[in-house]
């Protein structure tokens, strides 16, 4: 990703600031009207087409609806449209592997983080290598962001910790060093920098617990074979799978374009607080992401700008999948253009089912998606977009 890209979870346009409540009210509101379209079957996502159906994995290749899928054309494959389950466990994010692992948080002891990580057993890691980590199953907007320790109740505490055992930690604090309890304890923020790009070359692994692992993937028949740079060499069985996503150089998602301008002149009756996208990605474990990797959520009256990537400028097209989010009442229309143009018009009613687009790109300096009301306003109202796609041509 840009410097400007997207963060992992909801959230408002990129540089706006946004507080811990807003961010709540915005994710409950997003969740009641974004319900996925797809059926609980699987989807396999190649750079010619989208393929529903029974997925299976087998030796070096995917198995769909009983047809073979070559992996090395595949972008990403979800063995079911089932979204993660809530967690059982804490978690914890790492700064530059953009991975979550659903472990709890056993002991720190000379820099050292001790995790129970599920069935990869006990395991240790630096601390200086994690971005945060949740102390027990939280709401993601529970507590706050800054850097520091934070807690059910009082403000966060800022500063560095030093060690951590089954009931107690010490943090180095501004007012000298603090002995706390575990208990009501939510959250430590480690490291809250920006990350200038994902990690090259590495396939991303969406595990059923919610965990998600970066590294390089080979199929196998009903199993998965993960090298990883912490966990070593890992066989995880095709159950364990909620979607593996490839790193393909030919693919693109719009999210990961540097972002220009959000432009949205508002309506006369939205709040300040209203943000006219939200973003939900299925490695954040958006249940609005059941069946895809990213799902947008546009509110009529909004246009995103981003740069086209210069690769992506010939023999490219834009692929995607467009439809009302659940309970809208009035009608949109979504275009996507190059430099101006447009590429793609789709109109999209309440009753209608979900369109998939596909359409050749011109080059061009500049990608554009605009969604506005069609013919009949209503709300509230809001298109969903999911996975929109360049992919270029060999």
């Amino acid at each position: 990703m840009s410097s400007q890209s997207r963060a992992w979870h909801v959230r408002p346009p990129r540089g706006a600031p946004r507080t811990a409540g807003q961010a709540g009210r915005a994710t409950l509101a997003v969740l009641l009207l974004l319900q996925s379209a797809t059926a609980l079957g699987g989807v396999v996502q190649t750079f010619d087409a989208r393929i529903e159906g029974d997925v299976a994995f087998a030796d070096g290749g995917l198995v769909v609806a009983g047809k073979p899928v070559a992996w090395d054309e595949t972008i990403f494959a979800f063995p079911t449209g089932r979204p993660a389950p809530p967690p059982s466990a804490g978690v914890v994010r790492f700064a530059d592997l953009f991975e979550e692992w659903r472990a709890d948080v056993l002991s720190l002891a000379a820099g050292q983080l001790a995790v129970r990580f599920g069935p990869f057993g006990d395991r240790e890691v630096e601390l200086a290598s994690v971005a945060n980590f949740e102390f027990w199953p939280v709401p993601y907007n529970a507590g706050g962001w800054s850097a520091g320790l934070h807690r059910e109740k009082g403000e966060p505490i800022p500063g560095a910790l030093l060690w951590i055992d089954n009931s107690r930690l010490a943090i180095d604090s501004p007012l000298g060093i603090l002995t706390l309890p575990r208990d009501g304890l939510v959250r430590y923020v480690n490291s809250f920098r920006k990350h200038d790009s994902k990690p090259d070359g590495l396939d991303l692994l969406g595990l059923t617990d919610g965990s998600t692992l970066r590294g390089r993937v080979k199929l196998a028949a009903g199993a998965v074979h993960l090298q990883h740079a912490t966990l070593g060499s890992l066989t995880i069985q095709a159950a364990q799978v909620r979607f593996v996503a490839r790193h393909q150089r030919r693919a693109r998602s719009l999210t990961e374009c540097t972002q220009r301008a959000v432009e949205s002149p508002g309506l006369v009756a939205a709040k300040q607080t209203d943000w006219p996208i939200d973003y939900h990605v299925a490695w954040a474990n958006s249940p609005a992401a059941s069946a895809c990797l990213v799902a947008m959520l546009v509110k009529p009256k909004t246009v995103e700008r981003c740069d086209s990537p210069r690769e992506f400028r010939h023999r490219a097209v834009f692929s995607a999948r467009l439809y009302l989010a659940e309970g809208s009442r009035g009608d949109v229309r979504v275009r996507f253009m190059v430099d101006g143009k447009p590429v793609v018009q789709q109109e999209l009613a309440p009753a209608g089912a979900p369109v998939a687009v596909r359409a050749p790109l011109p080059p061009g300096n500049e990608l554009a998606l605009e969604v506005d009301f069609g013919r009949r306003i209503g709300f509230p109202c809001a298109a969903v977009i999911e996975d929109p796609m360049l992919i270029r041509s060999e």
